[in-house]
């Protein structure tokens, strides 16, 4: 077999000439190996990035950061080769509905890019509600913090510039660490803080007492008690002193629905909190984040990452909800003034914008009409579209 196949893939009309040549001659064997090498090329190109990130990282695997029962806890670390100084660091919590996941989530998405821009990454596991219900898992990440804290000079991190993010679930537990001191001291280490310096959340539940999707863990994982549902909720916890935010979500989620970073960035805003938000066109979680969009989705975490480790700055100003791509998709502009005879976004006129309202509008997302023939037509232009998710968003919480 030509070595030089597997350098040089063949063109996607050589495949088609070829296959009809060995269907001709009935050469049903050479067609079959034929396909596993055009596989193994295609498997070949698809994991080219994660050869480049090999070659200038440091990968280590499988550290144990604690035992409970005799289970080990495991945790990732990703960090550029032969690092001359302590380095900024990112923690991540993998999703899963606290059933579910594996720290590999957050592996398989950062490391092969944050190392090359000068931090660290960090990807932990915990116990699932099969092992433990809350709060064992949130004493594991905090722990694992406590212990990264420790180990600092070992693995070149700087203990005093350490960032939390998470997907879904995790992404709860992320938030909880930038609103959380120990909360279990008895647990070990209690001489290092649990408390991280900045939070990169990603389509997480931010109040479990608030509108939820699909994902509801308040009987499995809470017990519906009431005192740790909001334990567990960061809302309870925030205070103006807490670390500055980056949430991102996906317009399209029901799983995690948007609203919940909406509210939580009003709170923010509130509490002089510095934020972004960064509203994608996709549906649930990381694993949803377009591939045409994740290299700028990178490139806005290392921004946000740089401004607050690197560059801070106490007149920060929150950014605004963007609206080029926020909540349900549409293409559709707005072709009028909007017409204001009430609170923008108050649907239901019940003289504030709440979760009622942003139901409404969901739920009659891309229906349309004459101008103000639905209520969620909150601008007038015919159709229920981004415009006027912008619109809503920009008085969330609002009353008359």
């Amino acid at each position: 077999m030509p070595t030089a196949i597997l350098f040089s893939p063949p063109s996607v009309y050589q495949c088609v000439y070829y296959t009809h040549m060995l269907k001709y001659i009935e050469m049903k064997k050479i067609q079959f190996f034929l396909c596993i090498i055009l596989l193994i090329i295609f498997f070949s190109i698809s994991n080219a990035s994660h050869i480049y990130a090999q070659a200038t990282t440091s990968t280590k695997i499988e550290v144990t950061y604690t035992t409970i029962n005799n289970v080990p806890l495991k945790l990732d670390i990703c960090s550029p080769k032969n690092p001359t100084a302590a380095m900024p660091t990112l923690v991540f919590i993998h999703g899963g509905g606290f059933r579910a996941g594996d720290k590999d989530q957050g592996t398989n998405f950062f490391c092969p890019f944050l190392p090359d821009h000068g931090y660290i990454f960090v990807s932990v596991n915990y116990r699932l509600a099969s092992e433990a219900q809350y709060p064992s898992g949130f004493d594991d990440v905090q722990y694992a913090i406590r212990w990264i804290r420790k180990n600092a000079e070992t693995y070149h991190i700087n203990p005093n510039q350490i960032a939390s993010s998470g997907s879904s679930a995790g992404s709860t537990f992320a938030s909880l660490l930038g609103v959380r001191e120990t909360r279990k001291p008895s647990r070990g280490l209690s001489e290092y803080s649990s408390k991280v310096q900045a939070v990169i959340p990603i389509a997480g539940v931010q109040n479990f007492n608030g509108a939820l999707g699909s994902f509801n863990p308040r009987q499995y994982y809470f017990n519906n008690n009431e005192e740790t549902i909001l334990d567990a909720s960061p809302l309870t916890h925030l205070t103006s002193d807490d670390s500055p935010f980056l949430l991102i979500h996906g317009s399209n989620d029901t799983t995690v629905l948007p609203i919940q970073t909406t509210i939580f960035a009003k709170k923010l805003e509130e509490l002089h909190i510095p934020h972004q938000i960064i509203i994608f066109n996709g549906g649930h979680g990381i694993g949803s984040i377009p591939s045409s969009k994740k290299t700028d989705t990178l490139h806005q975490i290392i921004a946000f990452l740089h401004t607050h480790f690197n560059e801070p700055s106490s007149s920060h100003t929150p950014t605004p909800i963007k609206t080029s791509t926020p909540a349900p998709t549409s293409t559709h502009s707005p072709t009028s003034t909007p017409i204001i005879t009430t609170l923008q976004g108050d649907i239901n006129h019940n003289r504030k914008v709440d979760t009622d309202d942003y139901n409404i509008l969901l739920s009659n997302f891309g229906k349309k009409g004459a101008s103000g023939w639905i209520g969620a037509d909150i601008i007038k232009n015919g159709v229920v579209d981004i415009y006027d998710y912008a619109a809503l968003a920009k008085n969330f919480g609002k009353t008359q």
